[in-house]
């Protein structure tokens, strides 16, 4: 495995983690709501950014300004690289994700701050799941 392929690995099983505590967190009451959509938003990033990094984009460029947790630039990214069919994301899905991930760029789910109004933690679930399930070699 090259250097690019390690940090590919690397940042999916991150995205796993995060899945998964999210989910658990989502599964308790009372529902807490900022660290679970936090987890689930932080996962599909890290998610299509192994994606990215599985084609060649270094660390420096995933973590940079213009990428870093901008989910719109990512998916733009993907886009522009013809790489949508790896997602397994659709037209409405991608949109949807670069819309609603508007706050989680501004760290709304960090800080005490209203994130306002975003899309189900149940739908974020499936677009991560999608996106987890889509990465080439190492199906989850």
């Amino acid at each position: 495995m090259n250097q690019q392929e390690i940090l590919a690995r690397n940042l999916l099983d991150h995205a796993k983690q995060f899945r998964d505590a999210s989910i658990r967190l989502s599964n308790n009451e009372p529902f807490i709501f900022h660290p679970t959509f936090y987890c689930v938003i932080h996962s599909l990033e890290l998610a299509i950014k192994a994606h990215l990094a599985f084609v060649g984009i270094s660390k420096k460029k995933l973590s940079s300004k213009g990428l870093g947790h901008n989910l719109a630039a990512l998916i733009k990214e993907v886009e522009v690289r013809n790489m949508q069919d790896s997602l397994q994301l659709n037209d409405l899905d991608r949109l949807n994700i670069s819309q609603g991930s508007k706050n989680y760029a501004g760290k709304c789910f960090e800080y005490p701050e209203d994130p306002g109004i975003t899309f189900s933690c149940d739908i974020w679930h499936d677009w991560t799941n999608k996106v987890i399930n889509g990465f080439p070699k190492y199906k989850s």
